[in-house]
């Protein structure tokens, strides 16, 4: 089964869940999110992931 991958323009509830799930702390999510490019995967009509990009620069490493 294929998986679709299409940009995010707004974070859902169901959007928490995942972030919350692969990192519990929802200030640490903060502190990356409104800088990251989110996308999300579904196979066939389930949400199965959340991909949030950073870009790195010389003083985030």
């Amino acid at each position: 089964m294929p998986i679709t991958i299409r940009p995010v323009d707004c974070i859902t509830d169901q959007h928490w869940q995942l972030l919350l799930a692969a990192d519990p702390s929802q200030a640490m999510i903060l502190r990356y999110l409104d800088q990251a490019h989110v996308f999300e995967a579904y196979r066939e009509a389930h949400l199965c992931g959340l991909i949030a990009l950073v870009e790195q620069n010389d003083k985030s490493h």
